[in-house]
């Protein structure tokens, strides 16, 4: 029941038998055996969410698939378009929506349904086409639509929630523009009035000198009506303009108000009690226009100050107030709507501790669970004291290596390159030996080795893809960024709707991830993988990607990469190149929820120890929740020397490092949270919450939860143990510096596949971006393994050739270049692909140096 694919319930059932010391039955019996559990369970599921609907819930679900006239959509179709934008009118599309699914009146959760069940079906029903939804059995058709209604509400309603936000941030950003704009013009005002003025005074001057008559003069210098206006220009800029762009806020009331009633009418928002006095302004704000007497608890004195500017109070102000603090409340989880998923009560998210407990008296949940408070502080602070011991002892005599305290502030020698220039030349030899290769032939060549195409299941029989050439073109189309009509195009003998069929049934999240995995554990087994490392140290790295067309609007914008908007794929990458986890991300928000995800998605044989990020992945909270879930995390931050240490009380005396410590822990708060803290580890460890979620809710908030301020005090222990051992061992800033190098260069190799279109995504929603991100990054693995593999086979043929390949140069040659690889032309599929890595394509024996081949 619980089980979210064959995959899944496979393994757990082969872990069963092992932990029982049964044999287990032969594969014929087993595969059997497993694939009736799965239509059990499939039909129990049905049975269970069709016994919980009433006559009046199934005639509701029935009206979905009726046609009324002068539509062009049923409303289920309608439901299941995509739809991305950034307006007011996009908005009140996605509320009509939300409306639609409450008409339906299907609970949010059906008794003894697993959540991944209810997803597996709605995903089915986004599949079906709306024409054979009505040849289906009543119960499986009722079942489908059903879970569509439950999983599309929720997304919906967090859509709705999401574009509300942002239309409510965009009131100041606009804001800030128009402030932007007065301060230039008022400084070209200021500027020419002042030269007007100098050249009046020099005119007098000279006339007064000379006798001459001050009011020709003046006449003639500036004239009388010019020096009117410019008295009168003056005067207006002797009120210098506010700092506060706050004061420039009533003009965006009217864009609030084409969105912001329609929301609130729409949503029901809850609270705690410390929150009450916001909701009864929202409450107010449902019911008209608010006067003096509206709640004003929750306003802050910068508020407060222009609301009631002038000693009256301004409405129009205090409504964009109440929708501020209402975005900020929802983001740090202290207000919640119920039908959301992204927006639900924070404790909602957490585990019960007794029951997980209970669940789980074994194993890495319960460990985390049981862990004791005191002896992790006691544990922490020993290694504080000593690092910090050890750090004084060194700086006062000078001897960090390549550091120094100077002047109270620390100063770090940057690296030098350290890859032989030997490297290069071998690199040259070994890739000039590997065959030349269409995409095509290396993807079906790949998987003869790995048989990564049977992840892609038939969504509801689980059976592979029969068609493979056409399955690996759309699998091209996704990661290329080719899309499928021009993937038809290119390749003979394929439809549009072939490939449509293909995507529809075949090609999904999970079953990329499922692929990945396979292409991954491949790499690992890799006897050359070993020399760029032992895969239990990774990196990640965000890469922007343009929007344009449809998607334009869809997407958000990051100054670092331009003003134009964007989408970031976020990717993992282990030390031995293995592209392990992507996720598809908005360009303006920060990276640092995503690093966790990712290192818990890691499916290979060695478990990931460390971590690498750049600045933008770096914050106190995920320091904390790492070390928590046993990874150590060692960010490269960009303006270290200005971050202070924080010590424990008690601590030795540390006279040269003392202008680097800021203070001491508040540990008897950690103590204090103590079970909220390992029931929030444990809830991401399990998957009950997603770690991007659970960061972004504590770091949303200004006025910091006591959950999110102890989460904090943690991260702070671990950045002081962290930037103590960055200036005591240089190894660590080499090999964090690697293992960045090494993101970076998989970016190039991503840029240079994911080439048509001009690298530009055309295609709106959450679920085509991260389509596209995990094809793109599938593709760029089977390129990394393919390189691997024949890289292991050119090494041979070099040493036998009476060449020079030692492994201390061989762990510099990457196997990230893709100039052997014909990426562009006609799709198409050569007859003889090797399917076993025991029957390789021959190399370029002709490009063996000539001195060796002789």
């Amino acid at each position: 029941m619980t089980a979210a694919n064959g995959f899944d319930l496979s393994t757990a059932f082969m872990t069963a038998l092992r932990a029982a010391r049964i044999i287990a039955p032969g594969p014929s019996t087993f595969e059997r055996l497993c694939a009736a559990a799965l239509v059990t369970a499939e039909r129990r599921v049905q049975t269970r969410i069709t016994g919980a609907l009433s006559p009046a819930q199934r005639r509701s679900l029935q009206r979905l698939l009726e046609l009324e006239a002068g539509e062009r959509f049923t409303p289920l179709g309608a439901l299941r378009r995509p739809l991305g934008g950034h307006g007011p009118n996009d908005l009140k599309e996605l509320l009509d929506r939300v409306e639609t699914l409450r008409a339906v009146a299907i609970p949010t959760a059906f008794d003894g349904v697993p959540a991944p069940r209810l997803a597996q079906l709605a995903r089915e029903c986004e599949r079906v086409s709306v024409a054979h939804l009505p040849e289906m059995r009543h119960d499986r058709r009722m079942a489908l639509l059903a879970a569509f209604a439950v999983e599309r509400r929720a997304q919906i309603t967090d859509d709705a929630l999401d574009l509300g936000l942002r239309l409510t941030g965009s009131l100041f950003k606009r804001a800030e523009r128009r402030h932007l704009d007065a301060l230039v013009d008022s400084r070209r005002s200021i500027g020419a009035v002042v030269r007007a003025h100098v050249d009046l005074g020099q005119a007098l001057l000279a006339a007064r000198e000379a006798g001459v008559d001050l009011g020709q003069a003046i006449n003639a210098a500036l004239g009388w009506d010019g020096l009117v206006r410019s008295v009168e220009t003056a005067v207006q800029l002797r009120t210098p303009i506010s700092a506060d762009v706050l004061e420039r806020i009533e003009v965006e009331h009217p864009r609030l108000r084409r969105f912001g009633a329609a929301l609130l009418a729409t949503f029901t928002f809850r609270s705690g009690s410390d929150m009450a006095d916001l909701l009864d302004a929202v409450a107010r704000l449902k019911t008209g226009t608010p006067t003096t007497d509206a709640p004003m608890a929750f306003v802050s004195p910068r508020w407060r100050k222009v609301i009631n500017a002038d000693e009256s109070f301004n409405a129009k102000v205090y409504k964009i107030c109440v929708f501020a603090k209402l975005r900020d409340a929802l983001r740090a989880g202290d207000v919640w709507v119920e039908d959301s998923q992204r927006y639900r009560r924070f404790q909602d998210r957490l585990l019960a501790t007794a029951a997980t407990l209970a669940a789980a008296k074994t194993g890495p949940v319960a460990d985390l669970l049981k862990r004791d408070a005191g002896g992790w502080i006691f544990a922490r602070r020993q290694r504080v004291d000593a690092l910090l011991a050890q750090a004084e002892r060194q700086a006062a005599t000078g001897a960090l290596p390549d550091a120094v305290i100077r002047d109270g502030r620390l100063s770090i020698t940057p690296l030098r390159a350290t890859s032989p220039d030997a490297t290069r030349t071998l690199a040259r030899q070994l890739y000039d030996l590997l065959p030349r290769v269409r995409i095509t032939d290396l993807l079906e060549e790949v998987d003869g080795w790995t048989g990564f195409g049977d992840c892609f299941g038939h969504m509801k029989s689980g059976a592979p893809p029969t068609d493979r050439r056409a399955f690996y073109a759309a699998l091209i189309a996704d990661g290329l960024n080719l899309g499928l009509t021009r993937m038809s195009e290119a390749c003979d003998g394929t439809s549009y709707w072939k490939l449509a069929r293909l995507v529809d049934w075949h090609v999904r999240e999970d079953a990329y991830s499922l692929a990945t995995a396979a292409l991954v554990e491949a790499q690992e087994r890799a006897p050359i993988a070993a020399l760029w490392g032992d895969g239990t140290t990774s990196s990640s790295d965000g890469q922007c990607f343009g929007a344009a067309g449809r998607a334009r609007a869809a997407s958000t914008a990051n100054l670092r990469y331009g003003t134009e908007p964007g989408v970031k794929y976020y990717t993992h990458v282990s030390d031995q190149f293995a592209p392990f986890a992507t996720r598809a991300i908005a360009a303006a928000p920060p990276e640092a929820p995503h690093v966790l995800d990712g290192l818990l998605q890691h499916r290979g044989r060695a478990p990931i120890k460390e971590h690498h990020t750049d600045t933008g992945g770096f914050t106190d909270h995920v320091f904390a929740l790492c070390a928590l879930l046993d990874f150590r995390f060692a960010p490269r931050i960009r303006d270290l020397p200005d971050k202070r240490l924080y010590i424990f009380d008690g601590a030795p005396p540390t006279p040269t490092l003392s202008p680097l410590i800021a203070r001491h822990i508040r540990h008897e708060h950690i103590q204090a949270h103590w079970p909220d803290i390992s029931c929030l580890a444990a809830s991401i460890k399990v998957g009950h919450v997603s770690a991007a979620q659970a960061v972004a809710t504590l770091s949303a908030t200004g006025r910091q939860n006591a959950l999110a301020a102890a989460l904090g005090e943690i991260g702070r222990i671990e950045r002081t143990i962290f930037t103590l051992e960055w200036m005591l061992d240089p190894d660590l800033r080499r090999r964090v510096q690697l293992g960045l190098n090494r993101g970076e260069a998989r970016n190039n190799l991503t840029r240079a596949v994911f080439f048509n279109r001009l690298g530009q995504l055309h295609d709106r929603g959450e679920d085509a971006h991260q389509r596209r991100a995990a094809g793109c990054n599938l593709i760029v693995a089977a390129i990394i393994l393919w390189n691997t593999v024949y890289l292991a086979r050119a090494v041979d043929t070099l040493r036998t050739a009476g060449a020079e390949a030692p492994a201390d140069l061989l762990q510099h040659v990457w196997p990230l270049a893709w100039d052997n690889i014909i990426l562009t032309g006609d799709y198409r599929w050569s007859n003889d692909n090797p399917t076993s890595t025991e029957a390789l394509r021959p190399l370029r024996l002709e490009r063996l140096p000539t001195r060796l081949a002789a």
